[in-house]
């Protein structure tokens, strides 16, 4: 009969990622099994703002997200704009737009570069918020 031992511990750099070691060994046996199961946490972000052609439309962002779907928001006054278009510059993520929200799926966690276009910037009237959030 083999043993079977849990070993429980932190794991991580930047954050603690929960992790459970699992090590089994048969009694007949020279082989070592080992197994290791860890949640990390989904952290979304915006890590850089490009308003360079704002007098276009054109928002850039850079974001960074270790879900498989996140979306963007733009708002102004705790209202969603309207979006005219959205388009990954960098990384092979999938764009969609639904209901002024721009919806990104991505297969790999990363930074993506995303460009967005609004409709007549200038006849936005407050404060201008963008948010992330995975979904």
């Amino acid at each position: 009969m083999g043993f079977l031992r849990t070993i429980r511990g932190v794991i991580g750099a930047a954050a603690c990622v929960p992790a459970v070691l699992l090590i089994s060994a048969p009694a007949s046996s020279n082989e070592l099994a080992l197994s290791l199961n860890a949640h990390v946490a989904t952290r979304c972000a915006i890590s850089d703002i490009n308003a360079e052609d704002w007098e276009d439309g054109v928002l850039r962002l850079e974001t960074r997200c270790n879900a498989e779907q996140y979306r963007i928001r733009l708002l102004v006054d705790d209202r969603d704009i309207a979006l005219d278009g959205a388009e990954s510059l960098v990384g092979d993520a999938g764009i969609q737009l639904r209901s002024g929200q721009v919806l990104v799926t991505q297969h790999r966690p990363g930074a993506r570069q995303i460009s967005i276009r609004v409709d007549n910037p200038f006849d936005l009237t407050g404060a201008l918020a963008i948010r992330i959030e995975a979904i």
